[in-house]
């Protein structure tokens, strides 16, 4: 609605009867839940806020301004009578009509667009609105269901990074962690997904426990293959790495002053899984990446007797691929096995 239309709208509410006016606000209120759920594509949800404040009016009006109040009071007036406003007023421009709508908020979730809001309230310039965000994710998070979790996730997970206003974004990524089903529902996300920006999120999503017996079904099946040599590359290395959501300064030229700001990463260890069997399928793989690090993989465990049939394997069938990266890598392969040989045959005699 253009701003000479609200304006129109003014002048006809100032005419009408409380009854006509309570109708339009109705009708209005009516227009707004609808309008929240038809919202179901994710990479839309960051301009709904926009969306609503401007088409619906739910803007701040600066204080000392009668028009301000009133808007506030219509606010707290419609969230007494329909509760379900809530969903829509978190996205409100007025601070307190936020904290508000956030402490109205409880139970499940019904849409991704409302989680969406809910977590980016975790953000907000306000530090009345982030607590009762930080309650209220509290209150909802655990009874929401995947359905409505796994779209709105994914592209918080994808955006995250750029949260360094305040540090609510961390007790989202943490909750999701700990959360069983959601991870599986990443990691099954993650298989399929053909889009950019997956390779963050499975960074993120590394962060969590849940992850680690699901890494060789990845190394298999991940669409994308630097997801698939990432999760050979760990599991052959027994330690998962995974940014931790803050940043350091590393120092470029410190008499300078130039630096450069770096992710954090943590790694924790990873065991009992059937190595051999995921490099197996790696060195077949059909991404360059994937078979480097498969071969990689057979480097390192080349002592390890059940990778015994995997050099023979790599020596017969990689012989002939045309990437230099892996034939330096077989030339390294034969050089230690050479030498190892003349070591122990040096020992025996």
């Amino acid at each position: 609605m253009h701003w000479y239309d609200f304006l129109k709208r003014l002048v006809t509410l100032r005419g009408k009867a409380p009854s006509d006016t309570q109708a339009l606000q109705d009708a209005d209120d009516d227009r707004l839940i609808v309008f929240l759920r038809a919202q179901d594509d994710p990479l839309q949800f960051a301009s709904i806020e926009r969306e609503i404040r401007n088409g619906f009016h739910l803007f701040h009006w600066m204080d000392g301004s009668r028009h301000h109040g009133d808007r506030r009071e219509a606010g707290s007036v419609s969230l007494a009578r329909r509760p379900e406003l809530a969903n829509a007023f978190i996205f409100h421009g007025d601070g307190r009509v936020r904290e508000v709508a956030l402490k109205v908020l409880d139970g499940a979730i019904t849409l991704p667009v409302v989680f969406y809001g809910l977590v980016s309230r975790l953000n907000d310039w306000s530090p009345e609105v982030r607590a009762a965000a930080r309650q209220t994710f509290a209150r909802c998070f655990d009874k929401t269901s995947i359905e409505v979790l796994l779209p709105a996730v994914w592209v918080l997970l994808i955006n995250s990074r750029h949260w360094l206003r305040w540090a609510g974004t961390n007790d989202f990524r943490e909750a999701v962690m700990e959360r069983r089903d959601l991870v599986e529902a990443l990691v099954n996300r993650l298989v399929s997904e053909k889009r950019s920006k997956a390779g963050g999120v499975f960074g993120i999503v590394c962060q969590s426990r849940h992850v680690d017996p699901l890494l060789p079904f990845l190394a298999v099946h991940a669409s994308q293959p630097h997801i698939r040599a990432i999760a050979v590359n760990y599991l052959s290395a027994a330690y998962v790495r995974f940014p931790l959501g803050t940043w350091s300064r590393q120092w470029v030229d410190k008499s300078a002053g130039m630096f450069r700001m770096v992710p954090d990463m943590g790694e924790r260890s990873v065991g009992g899984y059937d190595v051999s069997s995921v490099v197996a399928c790696a060195l077949g793989d059909r991404a360059n990446a994937v078979r480097k690090e498969a071969l990689d993989a057979v480097i390192r465990h080349r002592r390890d007797p059940g990778f015994q049939p995997l050099i023979v394997r790599c020596l017969k069938e990689l012989s002939g691929d045309p990437k230099p990266s892996i034939q330096f890598r077989l030339e390294y392969l034969q050089r230690m096995l050479a030498e190892e040989t003349q070591q122990g045959l040096g020992t025996d005699g």
